[in-house]
């Protein structure tokens, strides 16, 4: 009896754990939820060596389309010349 009172309760335990939790929809607390404050902008010292630079989505299609991205192109430019 005992082993049975065990497994009962075992299984009640792992039914409850492994029971869907349903979450709201996030639409309905998008107002009330408040952004992180800004990050504080701080000069910082990138190493090359040991360092990536990955410059993604330059291309005619889609940056050509847009001024702004268009306007970052010489300083990207300038970020993959050689020192």
């Amino acid at each position: 009896m005992r082993c049975f009172m065990q497994l009962c309760c075992a299984s009640a335990v792992l039914a409850a754990i492994s029971a869907p939790v349903f979450a709201g929809d996030i639409t309905t607390e998008w107002a009330s939820v408040k952004p992180p404050p800004v990050p504080e902008l701080a000069p910082v010292t990138v190493d090359p060596k040991t360092t990536a630079l990955l410059v993604l989505d330059f291309m005619k299609d889609n940056c050509g389309q847009r001024p702004l991205c268009l306007a970052t192109i010489p300083n990207v430019k300038k970020l993959l010349e050689p020192s």
